[in-house]
């Protein structure tokens, strides 16, 4: 089986017209749209909004005009409806991710229609031979398009090391399942979402990309480059070599292998376009040194990137908040090998959850940055901003319960 995949300039982020117009021109020479959809198809274009203020220029969500340009692009092949499709992070609002990124006025220009998948049904479909799983719930609209654009912003990720097609789906998927998936392991479970969303077309927006420690506290580039394929993992290889990285050393690959999703042959990929070699930039990768500070003592029991760079994101959250003077002494512990010692202990990480009586345990595979800064806040003694813990650990308690067979979650 063959790949196609086609590296293109869509010039500045922020022209419209340069934009929209670069997108049709790249993808109808990747395959013109009448041949690769049928008339009167319904299409679900699901973009990555992960922020509800405006914050695509910054490389955070993506392009409005990236979305845009691929509407003209499906619009020739006459299909009977055009939907932007999405379920924000946890937590935040998709309608107002819409409003303050610019998809209410294309919708207004396209005729596309905007929709709140959380507003939605969602269905729980059988993974075979998943790696954490063997069901998961996921959007019906997305299920019963006849054609699915997936359309992720190209940037670095401190728990997948970069985030792109694969990772993007989780936005078709509700709360209960994003949570579930930092629990299980969330290179794994990407991997069997994957297994059973199949996107007939990507498109990576790297117009305005991202990187260090993405996929929010990064650093904007304005890299004027897209890729787009008709194969997820293909079009995402690509894009990490575009990246300048070898994607061999990220998980999401290699569990994508393993479980045989997709082209991941350089033989059995079609590239086309500009060359890798005349785009490619040295992306920064999210991961950086750990900051020394008075009075906090970090033991690193053989952890993941993912855990450690969570503590060191979130150690910055804490020194942007002024809150680093209001912490007593604070010992942070992180990989199982790691050992607790006293009250004071923040211990980080389901491969410690032997430790998950203990009061400053947070739980997460990786840990999410945002519960580890709310467990430092509580030492602070400031008000959590993410809600109680009791929440994370409870759906820790029903994954350890599902993978032992005795309960089931998201079902």
């Amino acid at each position: 089986m063959e790949a196609a995949v086609r590296v293109g300039r869509v010039g500045q982020a922020f022209d419209r017209e340069t934009v929209v117009s670069g997108v049709v021109e790249i993808l109808s020479a990747l395959q013109p749209a009448r041949e690769m959809i049928k008339p009167g198809a319904r299409i679900v274009i699901k973009p990555n909004l992960t922020a509800d203020t405006r914050l695509w220029e910054d490389g955070i969500v993506t392009n409005p005009y990236i979305v845009e340009g691929i509407i003209h692009y499906v619009q020739q092949a006459k299909p009977a409806e055009i939907v932007i499709a999405e379920a924000s992070a946890c937590g935040l609002d998709t309608k107002q991710a819409f409003r303050a990124n610019g998809y209410e006025e294309v919708a207004s220009r396209t005729g596309a229609k905007l929709v709140d998948l959380y507003d939605e049904e969602f269905v729980t479909l059988a993974v075979s031979n998943g790696m954490v799983t063997d069901a998961i719930q996921v959007a019906k609209r997305v299920l019963t398009a006849d054609f699915l654009v997936n359309v992720p912003t190209m940037k670095t990720h401190v728990a997948t090391g970069v985030s792109l097609c694969l990772k993007n789906l989780k936005g078709v998927l509700p709360e209960n399942e994003k949570r579930r998936s930092h629990f299980l392991g969330v290179n794994q479970f990407v991997t069997d979402l994957n297994s059973i969303v199949k996107p007939q077309l990507n498109v990576i927006d790297g117009s305005v990309a991202m990187e260090g420690d993405g996929p929010m506290q990064g650093t904007p580039v304005r890299f004027g480059v897209i890729v787009v394929g008709n194969d997820t993992v293909a079009s995402d290889l690509v894009a990490a070599r575009v990246m300048g990285f070898d994607p061999w050393q990220f998980k999401c690959f290699n569990y994508a292998r393993s479980q045989g999703l997709g082209v991941f042959n350089d033989a059995d990929i079609v590239l086309s376009g500009v060359p890798v070699a005349e785009v490619k930039r040295s992306f920064r990768p999210a991961c950086g040194p750990m900051p020394d500070i008075p009075g906090i003592t970090i033991t690193d029991g053989g952890a993941c990137p993912g855990c450690l760079d969570g503590v060191r994101i979130a150690l910055g959250r804490i020194k942007t908040a002024n809150l680093l003077d209001k912490l007593p002494p604070v010992h942070i512990v992180v990989g199982k090998e790691g050992r607790e010692t006293g009250e004071n202990d923040i211990v980080i990480g389901r491969c410690l959850k032997r430790c998950r009586e203990m009061k400053h345990y947070v739980p997460g595979c990786p840990a999410q940055v945002f519960v580890i800064a709310d467990e430092l806040r509580e030492l602070a003694g400031e008000r959590r901003l993410f809600g109680p813990k009791k929440q994370y650990l409870l759906q820790e308690e029903d994954v350890n319960e599902n993978q032992n067979g005795n309960g089931s979650i998201g079902r």
